[in-house]
């Protein structure tokens, strides 16, 4: 019987600079074997004697020999983690949680809305709507029509602040990118403002599934503007939420919510499951 609380040791095999203060890490487990995920999963990964900590995995599951997560120094694990350099080793136990249905959105419009270091979790699903190889038939990037089929909102304070940049290109081959920012520069032309705005300024695909991955505040503004422009119903409404999570397996109870636990029923719901949630949102 696998035992949830032994961890495996993952060895980094790219370390590169996102942001001043997040990283994307590129493991690879040193006994050999692999990381069966769904996109919106996500791994409890740490140095022994300096905790663990919570990351999404933002790779695609084809990538059999590697996975990858962003790490942003916020606290004494992750502060300890970006000091590490290739081929250093920590530790990852793992995955957890409940991702994003794709058998279920595949066939369907998608808008994406990313705001933040949230904007990791829809990376991860854009790798796997990109990725070749076995996951085509979950999501097959050779459907000429799937660059009509996904939108991508994506806000930010400012240009620097937005990660994943040198990936825009290859997303455009399956996707349309909106950008906003709080604080844009005069070049690249961008909108000035919040992510709501850009439910305003964008003339939106047909009959969206709607994924959304950020910050309560963005979350609830969000809906607001779906609820008033958008004749989406709220089980076709996906959301990533983000708890403090120390177990992964609804034992220590830190990330409860009503009767749901975020790491265990989750950290993907749709919004008809979290409306009727106090404090969920």
């Amino acid at each position: 019987m696998k035992n949830p609380y032994l961890p495996r040791i993952a060895t980094i095999f790219n370390k590169k600079k996102e942001d001043d203060d997040i990283y994307l890490f590129t493991l690879k487990f040193r006994d050999g074997t692999l990381l069966n995920f769904n996109p919106g999963q996500f791994v409890l990964a740490g140095i022994p004697g300096f905790g663990e900590s919570a990351f999404d995995v933002c790779s695609s599951p084809s990538d059999k020999n590697t996975f990858q997560i962003c790490v942003r120094k916020v606290g004494v694990n992750t502060a300890k983690m970006v000091d590490l350099k290739i081929n250093d080793s920590i530790f990852v136990r793992g995955p957890f949680g409940n991702g994003f249905p794709i058998e279920t959105v595949r066939k369907k419009n998608l808008l994406l809305v990313g705001g933040g270091t949230g904007f990791i979790v829809i990376r991860g699903l854009l790798q796997c709507f990109l990725s070749n190889g076995k996951t085509s038939d979950v999501l097959r990037t050779s459907d000429v029509e799937q660059k009509k089929k996904i939108q991508i909102f994506y806000g930010a304070r400012d240009w620097n602040s937005l990660l994943f940049r040198d990936e825009f290109d290859s997303w455009g081959k399956i996707a349309s990118l909106h950008l906003i920012l709080e604080e844009p520069p005069e070049m690249p032309a961008c909108p000035r403002g919040l992510i709501t705005k850009l439910f305003e300024i964008t003339k939106i695909i047909e009959k969206p599934t709607i994924i959304m991955a950020g910050p309560p505040m963005m979350y609830k503004f969000c809906l607001q503007e779906i609820q008033k422009r958008l004749n989406v119903p709220d089980n076709k409404i996906y959301l990533s939420l983000e708890r403090r999570m120390h177990c992964g397996i609804g034992v220590c109870q830190h990330c409860a919510i009503g009767e749901k636990y975020v790491c265990t029923d989750g950290p993907v719901f749709t919004y008809e499951e979290l409306k009727k949630i106090k404090g969920a949102l």
